[in-house]
């Protein structure tokens, strides 16, 4: 037996991840509007709730914490084009709420969406006590073994994450990074972490045939979305 001399990580810390896991839960609201029969007199009233639910990780950005995820998870009415005409209308309200590891809870608002890349960073409104994972600062290489916390059609208690692992086998025409990690509905929005636990990208789409396999965003499309968080900051601070 030969003790190691350094500091190098020899396998994932699957626990250390766990803990800066967030299941995200988003509620959408859709207001009815009803009127008399001369089309005056209009009320609003509560209309159908939808619920849907995935994964997150939280994130520190200068100092503070935040959550990043999907941004079909967070805004899932900016995915689905049957409900544009009632958010033109203002009859439309989306919640977004999240519960960590240690079963905290807490609302948040978003602080950048990313449509077309599908990335979201969400801010909490409470104090959150979760701890954060690191954001890498470049994509893996094709073949590195990455890794990933998630909770898969909501399987998810506190204290108990779903864990799992893949390899990256590269990027795609879009610029989105493919790898071998299982991912299901509920999966989506969880971070590809690398063997140190960095964050290297985020899932956000898979292919329902065929189940090993996950398609996310890498993290230099995490990096330019926190640097819009950045530059809106400054520009309302000159305001």
């Amino acid at each position: 037996y030969q003790s190691l001399t350094n500091k190098e990580q020899v396998s994932f810390n699957m626990n250390k991840a766990s803990e800066s896991f967030v299941l995200i839960q988003t509620n959408i609201h859709v207001a009815k509007s009803v009127c008399d029969s001369n089309g005056d007199n209009c009320e609003s009233h509560a209309g159908p709730s939808i619920a849907s639910s995935g994964s997150g990780t939280t994130i520190k950005i200068k100092g503070k914490k935040y959550v990043l995820t999907a941004a079909h998870v967070c805004s899932p009415s900016n995915f689905d084009s049957s409900f544009s005409i009632i958010k033109m209308l203002g009859m439309l309200e989306e919640k977004v709420s999240g519960v960590g590891f240690y079963g905290n809870q807490t609302s948040f608002e978003i602080a950048a969406l990313d449509v077309e890349n599908d990335l979201c960073i969400l801010k909490p409104k409470t104090h959150w006590v979760s701890p954060h994972a690191k954001i890498a600062k470049s994509s893996p290489s094709q073949g590195s073994e990455v890794y990933a916390v998630a909770a898969p059609f909501g399987i998810f208690e506190p204290g108990m994450v779903l864990g799992f692992e893949g390899y990256v086998s590269g990027i795609d025409a879009d610029g989105d990074i493919v790898t071998t990690i299982p991912t299901r509905p509920g999966s989506s929005g969880s971070a590809i972490l690398d063997k140190k636990g960095n964050v290297c990208g985020v899932t956000h789409s898979a292919i329902a045939q065929f189940e090993s396999l996950g398609i996310g965003a890498p993290v230099e499309k995490v990096h330019k979305l926190i640097e819009s968080m950045h530059l809106i900051e400054d520009e309302k601070s000159n305001d």
